[in-house]
């Protein structure tokens, strides 16, 4: 069976001759010749390595894309899982005590500030405005009597017809009647508020919930009823890491920066409600090191129910910075590199540190150098130190 390396072909013949010469070097006459044809083996198979070498030398490079690193206006943003609350909610809460008469809207209807809702029985509350209300009739005919005799009185206290005594208890007298009268009419101002929390009214504009209690039930004070919820706007709760709530600090070009929010899971359906921060915590929470922060969007025809998770989109403003895709990013047990490209076209390791990253940039430091060529595929088959040659794209597949 013939063996192959280049131009030289070793047979059975070959193998069967070094077998004889092999036996000949016992001899003195043959060790020779033993040794003249083992320099010709080698001879051989140098010429068989020096063609491999000529071989793998002349091979093509494989060609790699790469990008080439240099600063530009970029648009930062980052991406967090908010929940959603109703910018305007209120429960609406008996202040009396009393039997309820009426339920006067439908569960679901939109109300606005000042709607009837509900109405309390009237009759206790109604009594005791009545009694209020006499009250103040009797005080005050007592105080229009002990005014007309001090006002009687005077002139003879002047000329000294009467007991200085008796001018100033007509005088207390006077002072007391007046007191009730405040007190009296107090007590009416008390009675008629409280005649007029019978009728539970609408505080804000909104779409009202259902009656928790039916007609004729025992209402007492602190009773939750329903509630009224206006969606209208919405605020959105997130909570970014430390090191974000920096980034943002950092990087944002006012202080509210805009956002954007889609519905998680909407795939496309509905459209991004579009807002802004309107707060930013302080301080970090101790527990989790996060930072809660408010956004405020519109929410055109109440169409996303408040408590809706969604997936919102801080826009931070424009930088002219350094940037690579982020599917240019490797990931190894110390970090994440790139692969960087020279310009005598080996392939070498970066070790990155981002001082910036979302899903779909990373923003470079000082470790790669604008002008830098940086691959932008065939990562599995790249190694260090292989020669490439590369090809400069302007995206990224």
């Amino acid at each position: 069976m013939p063996i192959f390396c280049g131009k030289f072909r070793y047979n059975l013949e070959l193998l069967e001759r070094w077998e004889c010469l092999m036996q000949w070097s016992f001899s003195k006459r043959g060790g020779v010749k033993l040794w003249v044809s083992m320099l010709g083996c080698m001879i051989a198979l140098v010429g068989c390595q020096k063609e491999q070498k000529i071989q793998s030398a002349s091979a093509p490079k494989p060609v790699v894309p790469v990008t080439v690193v240099k600063a530009h206006e970029t648009s930062l943003w980052l991406k967090f899982l908010a929940k959603s609350e109703a910018a305007s909610h209120v429960d609406v809460t008996a202040r009396v005590e009393g039997e309820l008469e009426a339920v006067v809207f439908r569960p679901g209807q939109r109300v606005k500030a000042g709607d009837l809702l509900f109405r309390i029985d009237k009759t206790p509350y109604l009594e005791k405005l009545y009694q209020a209300q006499a009250e103040l009739d009797n005080v005050e005919a007592s105080y229009h009597l002990a005014k007309s005799k001090v006002a009687r009185y005077r002139p003879l206290m002047a000329e000294h017809l009467i007991a200085k005594e008796k001018f100033d208890q007509l005088k207390a007298m006077l002072k007391k009647y007046i007191a009730q009268l405040k007190a009296a009419k107090a007590a009416i101002a008390q009675a008629r508020l409280r005649l007029s929390w019978c009728d539970m009214k609408a505080t804000i504009d909104g779409i009202v919930d259902r009656s928790r209690l039916l007609k004729g039930s025992l209402v007492k004070p602190g009773t939750t009823l329903t509630s009224i919820t206006d969606a209208d706007r919405l605020y959105l709760y997130f909570h970014p890491t430390s090191h974000d709530a920096a980034l943002i600090r950092k990087y944002r070009s006012g202080e509210h920066p805009a956002v954007e929010a889609s519905v998680r899971g909407s795939q496309g359906l509905l459209k991004p409600l579009k807002g802004y921060v309107e707060y930013m915590a302080p301080a970090a929470d101790a527990t989790t090191d996060t930072v809660t922060m408010r956004a405020v969007v519109k929410n055109p025809d109440r169409v996303v129910a408040p408590g809706s998770f969604f997936d919102l989109k801080m826009l931070l403003g424009t930088w002219r910075l350094k940037t690579v895709s982020a599917r240019q990013l490797n990931y190894a047990p110390g970090g994440r590199f790139l692969y960087v490209v020279g310009d005598d076209g080996i392939v070498k390791k970066v070790m990155l540190h981002p001082i910036f990253e979302n899903d779909e940039i990373a923003v470079l430091g000082d470790e790669v150098p604008e002008g830098t060529m940086v691959a932008a595929g065939m990562f599995g088959r790249l190694s260090e130190g292989m020669r490439v040659r590369p090809k400069i794209v302007t995206t990224v597949p």
